[in-house]
This record gives C-alpha cells, structure tokens and sequence, in this order.
C-alpha cells in the first residue's frame, strides 16, 4: 500500500473501502494516490497538505498541458531537463512560481531551482512522474507561447498552408493554448471565437462584461475551428448543424474545462467556449457571502427537511454557484441528493447529477417524477421553465422532500409572481416554499488602478477586480405563508418581507457605492435607470 495511504487510513482521514478505490484507480489510469484522493473528495486539500509538506502531487498529461510563457521564462531549459523540473505557473502578482518535480524528497533539485530563479521569487513545488514531466518538457521549450510571437509565426506562412486545415500546425495549436490560457488569466467566464466577412474576433466576457482581445484576419479561422474541434470531439464535417462539446486543458496548476458551442451564422462557424474553472464554481456558503447574516439565512432555508427553495436572477447572475454551494452544505453521506441540470456543469462526488437537454428523453418534469422512485432526500431541479416542471417541483416539496431549484426573476417577490403565473395555486405554494434568494453579481472597483494610468495589469484596464455577490433573501415565515395563502398582492407582500428584515437587492447595491466598493455606473449598468434614479 501506498504510504501516504497508509498514514491517512491510519489517522482515520479515509476509509479501507476508499483505499481499495485509490488503488484500482491509480492501477488503471496511472494517477497519483493524492490526485485521486483529491478528485473523489475522499479527503480535503488542507488535510493531504499535511501529510505532503504542503507540496501536493499533480497529475499531468502532455495532450492537455497548456504552457505558462511566464513560468517557463523563469527557469532555464538545461536546469530544468537535468532535474526533471517542469514550470507549471507564475503569478506575477504575488510572484509565486509553483514546479513540478519527479521526487519533490529530493533537497539537491529543489536547491538548484531556488538558486536558478530570482530571489525574489517564492516556489512551491508539486510531484508528479518521470514520464510525463519529459514529454511536456519536449512540448513547452523550444519554441514561443507568447501570443506576438505565435501570430508573428503565422504570418510568415503561406496563407494557403494555414488554410489547410491541418491538426498538426504548430503554430496554430499554440495560438489555441495560448488563447485558453490567457482567458484563464483573465479569469474570463466565456470566450467568444466569431467569424465575420474579412476577420474573426476574439472577446472574453470578465465580470460579467465582453470584452474585445483580438481581431485576426479570417484566413486563421479554419484551422482554429478544425482544432478547436477536433480537442472538443465536435463533427469536423458538420458546419450547418449546432454542436456541443468539452475539453479539457491543465492551466495555471489546475485542470480547466471548456463546454463548446459551435452555432452556425451566415459568416459562418460561431464559437462559444464556457470557462469552468473548479477552484472558483465549486464554492462553500462562507465563500459567496459578503456576511455572516446571509450565510444564516441559506443555511436555514435548508435546514427544514422539506420544502422549496427558490434561486432566481436573470442569466450570468450565479444562481448554478449558488445552488452548488447549498448542495455542498449538506451531508451527501447520509441524504441521498440528485440533481437535474442542464448541464451537468460540476461534477460533484457523493451527489447523484443527471443532465437534461433537448436531445434527452427525459424532460424535467419527467426527470422528477423518475428521481422521486430513487429514495431521495434532496432533489435539485436546475430551472422550472415550465407549468409541468414547476408542478412536478412543488409536488416533490409537499411530499417530504427538500427541492431546490431556480427561476429567471428580478427579485424575491417577482420570484413568486413567477411561479404563480405557471399555474400554481396560492395555497400549493404557502405549504411548500421554504426560501427565495435573489441574487446579483457586481463588479468591485480595482484596488490597484491607482497610478496605473490606464494601465493597471490587474485589471487589464477596465477599473474593476473581481465581483461581490449581493443576496436578497427571503425566508418563508408562517406570518408570511399567511399572507401569501390568503391573497395579498405582489406589492402588500414586498411590503411584509421588508417589515421583517428583507433588505432590497439595490439598496445593497447602493450600500457598496457608498462603501467605494462599486460605482454609480456599474449599478445602472446591473438595475438599470439614470444617475439620478442613483443618487446619494
């Protein structure tokens, strides 16, 4: 047995059965023992730290691997061949340069790196095999990763050749990398790959904003698309029909998945690449609450055993974050959770996920009514859309299960005007809803602009850092149940929700541009109105 197993199974992080698991999983995939341990979640990435030194393995693989022009900039190639040293990522903001070594128990490596390296640099390091740091090594030295340097290289082709479509253009393939790995950076939710009559843009949407990165002659776009495709196991042949796809890239230290969206224009192939970024979709409660007073109220709304639960918001407002990080608050070892989504965007372990789409037999009214014959305890329900889903949802609720789900709506009592417009009664509803959230997501003023004349590279310009998540949170007392059972209009119960403690999404809004946290403008930009509507 492995000794790091071996010393988790003994300290009782881990279970004989779960050891079993690791083992055959490393046999057949040939991963290491902490990666596995890790994508199962049989144990956090804060208890495998302290049986590593703080210097957790990595698997790696030289198809996905997408290199960091940065990182490898910092470490010589001899160096790095002669001890198996692989430069995974750098940070320039806290100048962290995390490598991969073959043996990271190996003092003389990790002293050669640290005296190759700027002193001002802080490493940390990571294990992983012989064979696949050698691979990537041939992969990233040797040639440019820097976005002026591969589209100087194209450019020096024949257009013909670049034309042709062919898998194996170097050039082309990194131009991919490195466009993936620059939306990383970024921290760009979606990037946008659109051809037009002459040229092709290529925008990032960060913060909730798109925004414009590139502008290439279309003669690029072919081979662009055919790779794109062929990484994401989309139909090369097919140009008139719509496709899904995925893909997967190990950037910046961590495996990032990209879902594709290939949608057919007069221009032709639009591209539509999702960023799912694991370490920042898959958050707890104490993460996406700016107070400890919210995180109370969602743990309550599912505390109860039954009812409904209601997320809403319009698109991109992080309703799916939400609703992971309540699932993750619960205990998947002793409720049996499923979940209907469309789609799967996370996978969670212990949680039992099924996908809904249009090419699906199973609808989510269907999708319902068939998990409701698994013994659940939890049933997520990604949107009710529908009279049949929103139905199927409710009654799930008045059956003793726990159903949370969402809705496009802009505030918790529209939330409920919704669902009464999809035809359920009033008293349905007084008996099952448990809790609504409605939620926005507004950029923060960067904190690092001033000075920067427009040129702040922590913000690429744009003056904003990051967004905070605002909640309005309503939970469903008896008083209100009343209220609602006995007829009161969408204005007589906004009312009562304020009267017990609902604080309106914008006045939280308006809150943080007093706080300097936000401006005017990004309040408009999210609610709508005029400077005057604004107003302090």
């Amino acid at each position: 047995m492995d000794t790091l197993l071996e010393q988790l199974l003994r300290d009782g992080h881990i279970t004989e059965d779960q050891v079993r698991v690791v083992t055959i999983e490393c046999a057949i995939t040939n991963a290491l023992p902490s990666s596995v341990l890790l994508q199962n979640e049989f144990v956090s990435t804060d208890v495998l730290s302290k049986y590593n030194n703080n210097r957790l393995s990595v698997s790696l693989d030289a198809v996905d691997f997408v290199p960091d022009e940065n990182a490898l900039a910092l470490v010589d190639e001899q160096l790095a061949r002669r001890h198996c040293a692989l430069p995974l990522s750098f940070t320039k903001e806290s100048k962290l340069l995390i490598v991969a070594l073959d043996d990271i128990s190996n003092v003389v490596a990790r002293d050669v790196v640290r005296r190759g390296v700027d002193k001002t640099v802080m490493l940390e390091f990571r294990q992983s095999s012989t064979s696949d740091i050698k691979q990537i090594l041939d992969k990233c030295y040797g040639q440019s990763h820097s976005l002026a340097t591969v589209l100087s290289e194209i450019d020096q082709q024949p257009a013909a050749y670049v034309a042709q479509n062919d898998q194996l253009n170097a050039p082309v393939i990194r131009l991919i990398d490195t466009l993936l790995h620059d939306a990383t950076l970024r921290r760009a939710s979606d990037v946008h790959l659109s051809p037009e009559a002459s040229h092709m843009l290529v925008r990032f949407r960060i913060d909730g904003v798109l925004r414009n990165i590139l502008c290439l002659h279309i003669r690029y776009w072919p081979a662009m698309l055919v790779r794109i495709k062929v990484l994401s196991n989309l139909d090369i042949a097919e140009t008139r029909q719509a496709q899904d796809g995925h893909l997967t890239r190990f950037i910046n230290g961590t495996h990032i998945d990209f879902r594709v969206s290939s949608f057919p224009l007069s221009s032709g192939e639009n591209l539509v690449l999702r960023v799912l970024d694991r370490r920042s979709g898959l958050l707890g409660l104490d993460a996406i609450c700016r107070n400890r007073r919210t995180e109370k109220a969602l743990q309550a709304m599912i505390a109860r055993p039954s009812g409904l639960v209601l997320v809403c918001g319009p698109t991109g407002s992080g309703k799916t974050t939400t609703l992971y990080a309540l699932l993750r608050s619960l205990d998947a070892d002793s409720l049996n959770i499923m979940t209907l989504e469309d789609p799967v965007e996370y996978p969670i372990p212990s949680i039992r996920q099924t996908r809904i789409n249009g090419n699906s037999a199973i609808g989510f009214a269907e999708g319902v009514r068939g998990v409701l014959r698994q013994d659940p305890d939890v049933i997520l329900v990604g949107e009710v859309r529908d009279a049949d889903s929103c139905s199927m949802s409710c009654r799930a609720a008045m059956t003793g299960h726990l159903v949370l789900t969402s809705t496009h709506a802009s505030s918790c009592i529209n939330a409920i005007g919704r669902l009464l417009e999809l035809g359920v009664t009033r008293s349905v509803l007084a008996s099952v809803l448990s809790g609504i959230v409605s939620q926005r997501l507004i950029r923060k003023t960067c904190a690092q602009c001033e000075g920067a004349d427009g040129q702040c590279r922590a913000c690429f310009g744009s003056g904003y850092t990051g967004r905070i998540a605002l909640f309005e949170c309503l939970s469903v007392s008896d008083m209100f149940s009343d209220h609602l059972h006995s007829g009161a209009s969408l204005a007589e119960l906004r009312q009562y929700a304020v009267d017990e403690g609902l604080v309106p999404l914008i006045q939280q809004a308006q809150g943080l541009v007093k706080e300097k946290q936000t401006t005017r403008q990004e309040i408009i930009r999210i609610f709508g109105g005029d400077e005057n509507d604004h107003a302090m």
